[in-house]
Formats: C-alpha cells, structure tokens, sequence
C-alpha cells in the first residue's frame, strides 16, 4: 500500500510537469518565432522602401550599398526579384541574372507578405520572409530574406534540458516526500491491521499503542 501510493503520487507530479513543459516550451518557441518574424518583416519592407526608388529608374544595381549597409551585421541573405522572378539583387551575389521563384516569393508578387519555417538536412531551422515592392499600388518585384534561427533553437534546447532537470529535481523531492507521507499514513493501519490478526488468533493481550488523539485513536 505504501508503495502504492508513492508510485500514484510519483505519476500525477510526472504527468503534470510534463503538460507543463510542453505547454511553456510550446508558448517560448512561438514568441521567439514571432518576435523573429515581425523583425524580419521589418527588414524586409525597409529594403523595400530604398529599392522602390531605383526600380523605379530602372537601376536597381545602384541600390547595393544601400541593400548591404542594411544587412551588415546580420546573417540574413536578402535576394531582390524583379516581376519576371529575374534576381536583381543577391547578397551572395549567385543567382544575379537567375530566374529564382518559390512559394512566398510567388504569393508576395500577388501583393501579399508571406512567411516559411523549413527545417534543412542538417537540423537546422530557417526561417524566410517576402515582402512586395509595390509602385503606384503594383508589385514590380519582391524581398525575400533567409536567415538561420540557430540560437532559437538553442535558446529551446536549453531551456529544454533545465526543465529537464528541475523536473528530475522535484520528482525525487516529491518520491521522497510522498515516501515519507506514506509511511505517517499507512504506519498506523499496518499497526492495526496486525493487532486485529493476534486477537483473531486468541491473543487478547495484544493492544494497539495509541498516539495522539486522531480517528485511530478513536477506534482504539
């Protein structure tokens, strides 16, 4: 019985620091997405502010400096298509002159903003954003920034590991103290129960010792 209860209470503390967890890690994960995201839009629609004017000219070129002035010190690649999905603008500078259409590049030529979260080969998260260049209310073209989301996966995974690990800790505070709960509780009943066996067997001299004044005491 003893053993019992622990084993209940061990399971319910358990389960309710797993729902927990996944229920914090759940809401971390999507504020630091969101938070990430609406930068990246912000980004993305301040290029689009300082390019518009040279598309406008039709000389997007002359806008690099700005583009990359911008993105210094970032990890973000930025990529600038025109309304043909012709690249005008690489950070990397490999696909200038290339024709470069993906899905959120497709919907934000159609005039609306779009967002995407893959995961690549190797485990790590990118995230993209697309905004349109819009010219007297016409898309001419599109941002679209990529960058890795490395350190909020970090961020989770460690997160992760201290949750871990208080979880550990409280679950072994709690075994013990549902040990010792256990053995106040069931102490008495134990006591009581081999009492009643002796006198079943014709030994009435055996008494049950009695301490405070609870429903033991009563029954005794």
């Amino acid at each position: 019985m003893r053993w019992g209860m622990m084993a209940t209470y061990f399971v319910i503390i358990m389960v309710t620091l797993s729902l927990m967890s996944i229920y914090i890690l759940g809401v971390l994960e999507e504020r630091l997405f969101e938070n990430e995201r609406v930068q990246m839009f912000s980004k993305a629609n301040i290029l689009a502010e300082t390019i518009k004017p040279y598309i406008e000219k039709e000389t997007p070129s002359l806008a690099n400096d700005e583009v990359d002035s911008l993105l210094s010190g970032t990890n973000i690649r930025a990529i600038v298509v025109n309304s043909a999905y012709k690249v005008i603008y690489d950070s990397n500078e490999e696909l200038v002159d290339k024709i470069y259409i993906r899905d959120i590049i497709t919907t934000a030529s159609m005039g609306e903003q779009a967002y995407d979260i893959t995961e690549k080969d190797h485990g790590n998260s990118m995230l993209s954003v697309s905004v349109p260049i819009k010219i007297s209310g016409n898309s001419t073209g599109v941002i679209y920034l990529i960058e890795t989301v490395d350190d909020i996966d970090k961020t989770i995974s460690f997160i992760t590991i201290n949750l871990l690990a208080v979880s550990a800790l409280i679950s072994i505070l709690v075994g013990m103290l549902s040990l010792g709960m256990s053995f106040i509780v069931t102490s008495p009943i134990d006591e009581f129960i081999a009492v009643c066996r002796e006198i079943s067997k014709g030994n009435f001299d055996k008494k049950i010792k009695v301490k405070g004044h609870n429903e033991f005491s009563k029954m005794a």
